[in-house]
């Protein structure tokens, strides 16, 4: 946006100046993701943090006090300390800082992994591919599969016919499900000893639940399923990171009738499974 009577130099907006309260309140943000289409408060909060970065042109961090200012203007009620706990949460999606050093109140502004973040998740086709190459490893492991993790929510349900105490590493990511729901068939490695990493594991996690489906050969595809998405899977969820492989992301209105018939699947499965021991 060019710069407008209500910019105080290049890079930072006067909140309370009328002219920009109006601009705001009328803004389009076609470039956006769709403010109706906003699942969470903290997703609120990030797209509020972009649009005023990349949108007006703001670059100075902002107080919890004045985004909640800003969101209300766009019919957004977001408390305060509400906001405050919930930029605390974001991690790495925003930066934080303190201009007085004598005072605990921190400002915020949105980082690049939370552009990434709330592009991914409200991208406008519903469907995304993921390549994984197996050349990063770590990375995979540890920035993209998080990432992708923190767009689920709520129950979160995982299939797939192998296991071994790799899986536990990957389910790690998606511990925030409630529950976090594992359905597999077989493992190569010894009962005793994926036993006691899952001992480990729920000691720390849980809400993770483990079922054994007894026919294996009935157990094909790999797919992760949460309240809002579907992520099938190119490869053992163990591996992901190690080999070549794909997630394929499945999201709203249109990929609906997919995951319900697949949930519906799941819990007749699940049903019929035992837990290992």
């Amino acid at each position: 946006m060019r710069r407008r009577e209500y910019h105080d130099g290049d890079a930072v907006v006067n909140f309370m100046d009328c002219r920009f309260e109006s601009d705001l309140r009328k803004a389009k943000l076609p470039t956006f993701p769709d403010q109706r289409k906003l699942k969470t408060s903290q997703d609120a909060a990030l797209w509020m943090l972009w649009v005023m970065r990349d949108y007006f042109g703001h670059h100075s961090p902002m107080y919890a006090s004045e985004l909640a200012h800003l969101l209300e203007l766009r019919g957004i009620a977001v408390r305060e300390d509400q906001l405050e706990q919930l930029l605390m949460r974001a991690g790495k999606k925003i930066m934080r800082k303190r201009y007085d050093e004598t005072s605990t109140e921190l400002a915020y502004m949105i980082a690049e992994k939370g552009v990434a973040f709330l592009q991914a998740k409200y991208s406008a086709t519903g469907v995304r591919a993921i390549i994984i190459d197996g050349t990063q490893p770590w990375r995979d492991r540890h920035v993209t599969l998080p990432t992708i993790a923190e767009q689920l929510s709520g129950r979160i349900c995982v299939v797939d016919k192998y296991y071994g105490r790799g899986t536990l590493a990957v389910l790690y990511h998606f511990r925030h499900g409630s529950p976090l729901q594992f359905l597999t068939a077989r493992t190569s490695e010894t009962a005793g000893a994926f036993a006691r990493e899952l001992r480990d594991f729920k000691r720390e996690s849980p809400t993770l639940e483990v079922r054994i489906f007894p026919d294996s050969g009935e157990l094909h595809d790999r797919y992760i399923i949460s309240e809002h998405a579907l992520i099938i899977v190119g490869h053992g969820i163990k591996d992901i990171g190690t080999k070549e492989s794909f997630l394929i992301f499945l999201e709203g209105d249109s990929t609906s009738e997919l995951r319900q018939t697949l949930l519906e699947k799941f819990n007749h499965r699940w049903s019929q499974s035992y837990v290992p021991t």
